[in-house]
């Protein structure tokens, strides 16, 4: 049996079979597109899928020609989604359990199943919880609460598209528009997230700063981690005493993060329980479908795979995708629960 795909939006519900799409909308962002931090976006480095490749055109002739005759692109900012209003009131509650502090929570990265393929991406729980951005973020994005008189003040970074004059629009696979799409600009995410945007660039100003009040979700984003652990280790080893040193080794207010985190997310919304009930009424007609199409299914010497077809059908028409993959079996061949 599959486990519910939980919304990223509400990622504490993977206990159920089919996500929602309601917290997603496909046509307000792209999905895949980058997997780059800061120092990454500003290097000459080729993409890491073309890296083997020595015949992608680079002539001002070639770049012209595939960046004309295309469509207008209208820029509609869009007004914020629902959850928007959610995700500000969960910043919120970790503001103030974390006074003063600069706050650092990545999406996380893409991961690369063979050359040019990458695995579906799905930002950090923790991201999804506080952004509103689910399976329609961009990987590689970054969310930074800097710490002000009154709270703190969120910004979102997140590698904006680039013009279809540009080598990236036809030259990288990962986030080039003629090969992924559509991405959004960073006025629409603004209004959809009802967040302050800036590119990814900037975030290498924010990692600059880096002190002993800053404070990073270390497990979502290896690279930013490094960037805070190495800057961390400029500062010093905190044998002073003067509130400049940082000892490098300590990480308990980061791990401190992490477990409120993941303990915000434990208590539900009222966004967040329309869901998981939505949810749960998507995968009950997910095991209708099946049981509609068993004569097919038995009547194949492979039925297994149909009875996984099936239901996974349901799940991308109604939700994401299914929480892990499908276990079919009957018989001796069933799985004990």
């Amino acid at each position: 049996m599959d486990a519910m795909s939980s919304q990223p939006t509400t990622p504490a519900t993977a206990d159920a079979d089919i996500a929602t799409d309601t917290v997603d909308d496909p046509t307000a962002a792209a999905v895949a597109t980058t997997t780059e931090t800061a120092a990454a976006a500003e290097s000459d480095e080729a993409p890491r899928a073309t890296q083997n490749r020595s015949t992608t055109p680079g002539s001002d002739a070639f770049r012209e020609y595939i960046g004309s005759g295309w469509a207008e692109r209208p820029e509609v900012v869009p007004e914020p989604r629902r959850q928007a209003q959610y995700a500000a009131a969960r910043r919120a509650r970790v503001s103030e359990l974390f006074p003063g502090k600069r706050l650092i929570i990545p999406a996380g990265r893409l991961a690369q199943r063979s050359n040019d393929t990458d695995y579906p991406f799905r930002a950090h729980s923790a991201f999804a919880y506080l952004t509103g951005w689910g399976s329609d973020s961009e990987p590689g994005s970054v969310l930074v609460l800097e710490p002000t008189a009154s709270g703190h003040e969120a910004t979102l970074y997140f590698r904006e598209r680039a013009g279809r004059d540009s080598d990236e629009f036809y030259a990288n696979p990962e986030i080039g528009e003629f090969w992924i799409g559509p991405r959004p600009s960073l006025a629409q995410v603004a209004g959809d997230l009802a967040l302050a945007t800036r590119g990814i660039a900037e975030v290498r100003s924010v990692l600059d700063a880096v002190d002993g009040d800053t404070v990073v979700l270390r497990e979502a984003d290896r690279g930013i981690t490094d960037d805070v652990d190495a800057a961390r280790l400029l500062l010093g080893d905190g044998s002073d005493g003067d509130g400049t040193d940082v000892d490098p080794e300590d990480h308990d207010e980061d791990d401190r993060l992490a477990r409120e985190l993941s303990e915000l997310r434990l208590v539900k919304d009222e966004y967040e329980i329309a869901e998981l009930r939505a949810a749960v009424a998507a995968t009950a007609r997910g095991f209708d479908d099946v049981i509609a199409d068993l004569p097919r299914i038995t009547a194949h010497p492979r039925g297994e795979r149909l009875v996984e077809g099936v239901f996974y059908r349901r799940a991308r028409a109604d939700g994401n995708a299914v929480g892990y993959d499908t276990i079919a079996a009957s018989g001796p061949h069933a799985p004990s629960a």
